[in-house]
């Protein structure tokens, strides 16, 4: 609590004005093409990408006609900044996402107001530059008020009051929280290596932060693990969107969801619970008055018994009914399905898909099979046609080791591949996985020399095993062929 209660006092201290953008141009309009190109960029309108490449030119960058349709850019590799990235991408107020992990920037001198205007940027990893030789960085984070996750490497320095990177309570995500940028409008953030900063308000969790975006009407949590409680006293931090909010994403490695996390999100009208939540707390989904889907993809997950209540249905006399009107979607014999049961709601099974990848081989074969989330899966004879001398030695689902016959709990989609391998049968010349006369047509053309003939797997042929092939092998087949009948 005394975390929650010093977050709620920092944040009402790190409140923003606006301020002027930083060496721009005016906005100019200009018809949209399907693609640009220049000396060192490329760019694609339907995606909004802008890819650097080889040596950037200030001016072409800087002054790019089209960048507010930029949603994301990035740096190809070998793609090397200029001595001078004073503005180099000021006023990009439609990109999200700056990926310059491939650029280098070890002869750059001056980073003053390089990402001044960002405004939608959220995210920003520059742990691959270098700043030993910058001499100017003033302004470099000015106005970038969505930044809410960055990094930083081992040669880039500290962050100084001059920098303008907007103080809204930055924390090291190793600890994430204690706030580290000090008391200034502007953060101070001492790096010694290689570190994440977060702002403190997109906290949501030791390791899990948050963003809304709100073009999209979506809020994303990112990150991993446990989600911290909340409460009308200490509220989720994205609770001003919370009526505005239409899309809920998880993560994959989320593993609690927080009490009242969700509440009064009341656009929201479905919402998928990654099988890596083992817990859902009180009232994380309460009052979603718009909710009628809800997948929940782990079979045991932990469903407190408030969970999802006190949503309204319709235009009800009463308003505020402790039901749920949609339906829950789960796994078979899963802790959603009893839940849905106990409390009379409508429940259907999760359908998942099965994937037979033929991996090299061929034939006639369904490869896409539906089955329910939850039921017992029995891996099958393999029936594909084994590449050219190869034959089947066993199933592989994401690198874990099966036998047909074995069976598998369904948990979600899986894709089954199979493993071929050269036969070691002695006497398979032919490595089809038997031994008959075939075998012996293929060992006597090698033997006559015969154009294009070859082994697979000569030792196979060495009947005689003494590690050449010669007539006495042949005799040696042809008596394993007439055993054999």
């Amino acid at each position: 609590m005394k975390f929650k209660k010093a977050a709620a006092a920092v944040l009402s201290v790190f409140t923003l004005g606006g301020m002027t953008g930083y060496g721009a141009p005016a906005v100019m309009d200009y018809p949209i093409t399907a693609e640009a190109a220049g000396e060192c960029y490329s760019f694609d309108s339907a995606t909004g990408l802008l890819t650097l490449k080889g040596d950037v030119i200030l001016d072409e960058i800087m002054n790019f006609e089209q960048k507010d349709a930029v949603k994301s850019i990035e740096a190809a590799e070998g793609t090397v900044f200029p001595e001078s990235c004073r503005g180099l991408f000021a006023d990009y107020v439609s990109c999200t996402s700056i990926e310059l992990e491939n650029a280098d920037t070890s002869g750059t001198d001056n980073m003053a107001g390089m990402f001044s205007g960002c405004s939608a940027l959220v995210s920003l990893d520059l742990s691959s530059f270098d700043t030993s030789s910058v001499e100017n960085a003033d302004n470099m984070f000015l106005d970038c008020y969505g930044l809410c996750r960055l990094r930083l490497g081992e040669r880039f320095g500290d962050i100084a009051e001059g920098h303008c990177l907007p103080n809204v309570g930055w924390v090291n995500a190793n600890d994430p929280f204690t706030i580290i940028s000090g008391e200034k409008r502007y953060a101070e953030l001492k790096n010694d290596g290689d570190n994440t900063y977060i702002a403190i308000g997109h906290v949501c969790g030791e390791a899990l932060t948050w963003y809304y975006d709100a073009d999209t009407k979506t809020l994303t949590v990112s990150g991993e693990g446990d989600m911290l409680d909340y409460s009308s006293d200490f509220p989720a931090p994205w609770n001003e969107y919370a009526e505005d909010i239409g899309k809920i994403v998880l993560p994959e490695k989320l593993t609690y969801i927080g009490e009242n996390a969700f509440a009064y999100a009341e656009n929201v009208s479905e919402v998928t619970i990654p099988a890596s939540v083992t817990k859902v707390g009180t009232e994380a989904f309460a009052s979603c008055y718009a909710l009628r889907d809800v997948y929940i993809m782990g079979l045991d997950t932990v469903l407190d018994n408030k969970w999802i209540i006190y949503n309204r249905i319709g235009n009800t006399s009463d308003g505020y009914r402790p039901v749920f009107s949609g339906t829950i979607h789960g796994g078979v014999n899963s802790t959603a399905q009893k839940f849905a049961e106990d409390n009379g709601y409508k429940f259907e099974t999760v359908i998942c898909s099965v994937i037979w990848d033929p991996n090299g081989g061929s034939g006639t074969v369904v490869i896409y099979h539906q089955e329910e989330l939850g039921s017992v899966y029995k891996i099958p004879e393999c029936v594909f046609t084994p590449p050219e001398n190869k034959i089947f030695d066993h199933w592989e689902i994401e690198g874990v080791v099966y036998e047909p016959g074995d069976t598998i709990v369904l948990e979600g989609d899986m894709t089954l591949v199979p493993i071929w391998k050269i036969s070691d049968i002695r006497g398979d010349v032919n490595c089809d996985g038997s031994v008959n006369i075939a075998d012996a047509v293929v060992l006597q053309r090698w033997l006559l020399a015969v154009p294009d003939t070859g082994l697979a797997n000569w030792q196979n042929a060495d009947i005689c095993e003494d590690s050449r092939l010669d007539a006495f092998d042949m005799a040696m087949l042809r008596q394993l062929l007439t055993e054999n009948d």
